[in-house]
């Protein structure tokens, strides 16, 4: 755990934006960020820089990213104001109205009168608008307006995608990373299916023969109730070099698979790459923890972290090493 002396407190009903290996989280004092860079474990904090000739404007909160900067946004009836800020040291110089969007033409005159900034959906450009006459949406690169729930919503909307996959005898969500699902297919054409969420494109995959005994180890129980002893777990990862996963639909992309055998004592791994259409070699370690398959993954730049069936145990799998 690191630390900073710092008083100011997380707002918990704040927006979350993250870029890169950085994270940001909106304070409680309404013009403050704090930046969680985890790859280097540093932790800052930052002012919103003052928005000059507008003082008398309110402040602007951290909403999401959009085109690799941070985006601040606030409405001052009838008006949406949007600002964007670079994330590096030189915040204030690249600090800068984004746009202003008149609401009068966008909504109804019952959802003037009292409307508020509760989410941001990332890649897509539409902002989530509170209102007393329900839900809206406006997308910022069109500039059309949607009405999606009859209801308010509160202080914050989470944004997500439904899709349904073709019909299938047997399947299970393993992971989901940037737009890519990753389902445990044994009872089809392969073992694994890729569902791209955005494209619909799906990509078959078979178990490498190394470790196809593991998964395969009695498939007349649920994926999660192998023999005793055999026990594995699979994540999907974003492959392309550099990339801020802002519109990476389509790109390359690896699965990490680690697999574990309490007989022999092992713990083995390997990682199918869609460019070569191969599974790598497979490593082993002496290891006699069990992989919890149910369990969530993390990655963190190349390397990805599984959970242990023991509950404070986790395995982590370097690709690069």
């Amino acid at each position: 755990m690191i630390s900073i002396e710092e008083p100011n407190a997380i707002m918990k009903s704040g927006h979350i934006a993250v870029l890169g290996d950085k994270v940001y989280f909106q304070c409680q004092y309404e013009d403050i960020i704090a930046e969680y860079n985890i790859g280097e474990q540093i932790i800052s904090v930052f002012d919103q820089p003052d928005e000059d000739e507008d003082k008398h404007l309110p402040y602007a909160p951290l909403v999401g990213v959009e085109d690799g900067m941070l985006l601040f946004s606030y409405v001052l009836e009838p008006r949406l104001y949007l600002w964007s800020m670079e994330a590096g040291p030189n915040r204030a110089e690249n600090w800068a109205r984004r746009s202003v969007i008149e609401l009068d033409p966008l909504l109804p005159p019952p959802a003037l009168l009292d409307v508020s900034v509760v989410g941001f959906a990332e890649g897509v450009g539409a902002i989530f608008l509170d209102t007393k006459a329900g839900l809206y949406t406006i997308e910022l690169n069109s500039g059309q307006s949607k009405k999606v729930h009859r209801k308010t919503s509160g202080e914050k909307v989470m944004p997500y995608m439904s899709f349904y996959t073709r019909d299938r005898s047997y399947c299970h969500i393993l992971d989901s990373w940037h737009g890519l699902g990753l389902f445990y297919t044994p009872k089809e054409h392969a073992d694994f299916t890729i569902y791209n969420l955005v494209t619909n494109r799906e990509w078959e995959i078979q178990a490498d023969h190394k470790f196809s005994d593991i998964i395969r180890s009695n498939e007349s129980k649920y994926w999660y109730e192998l023999d005793e002893g055999l026990s594995w777990n699979a994540a999907v990862l974003c492959a392309k070099d550099r990339c801020d996963h802002l519109d990476c639909h389509g790109g390359p992309f690896l699965v990490a698979f680690v697999g574990s055998d309490l007989k022999r004592g092992l713990t083995i791994a390997s990682v199918y790459s869609s460019e070569t259409g191969k599974w790598s070699d497979m490593i082993s370690v002496k290891q006699q923890d069990v992989i919890k398959p149910t369990g969530h993954s993390a990655v963190v730049g190349n390397k990805v972290y599984f959970l242990c069936k023991q509950d404070f145990k986790i395995i982590e799998y370097d690709l690069e090493m």
